[in-house]
């Protein structure tokens, strides 16, 4: 059986909502709030045992494993151009390099992200962004900064 992690966020009309909801659900934009992290999370579906803490970032193992509960038709590819085809409140998403938990994380930043960088990561399925990337067709640094800078979605 596929392994599920539950929110307290009802299903939403897309995953893309969902993605919002999850990331500000918890915590209100505040106008100088430079980072957005992933609400609380559970084992159960009733929400009673605790997974993860919420305002943490999230790995993308995780987040991937959050979103297919509630639509278990998503790809990591489509997890993966959603996250970088929207921003919330002016922050675009952003890759972060987890060395406790050797995954990469995931939040909202004011700035976004310019770092492209092949790290190794030993407990994640997808072991690095490189290979995430190419999933979606982004092969090098040049090809992930046209990424990270052109226009997208902006949701309020």
């Amino acid at each position: 059986m596929k392994r599920k992690i539950y929110t307290k966020i009802p299903r939403q009309k897309s995953i893309r909502d969902f993605i919002f909801k999850f990331y500000t659900v918890d915590y209100p934009i505040i106008n100088n709030h430079s980072v957005l992290k992933g609400t609380r999370t559970y084992k159960d579906k009733k929400c009673t045992v605790i997974q993860c803490t919420g305002y943490k970032y999230r790995s993308i193992d995780d987040l991937f494993i959050i979103v297919q509960t509630e639509y278990p038709s998503c790809s990591i590819k489509k997890l993966i151009t959603i996250l970088f085809d929207m921003s919330i409140k002016g922050h675009r998403f952003f890759k972060i390099d987890c060395s406790g938990i050797k995954k990469p994380t995931t939040a909202f930043y004011i700035n976004g992200n310019r770092s492209f960088d092949n790290k190794y990561w030993e407990n994640s399925k997808f072991k690095s962004w490189t290979l995430l990337l190419k999933k979606i067709n982004i092969n090098n640094e040049r090809e992930y900064i046209v990424l990270i800078t052109k226009p997208v979605y902006n949701y309020e």
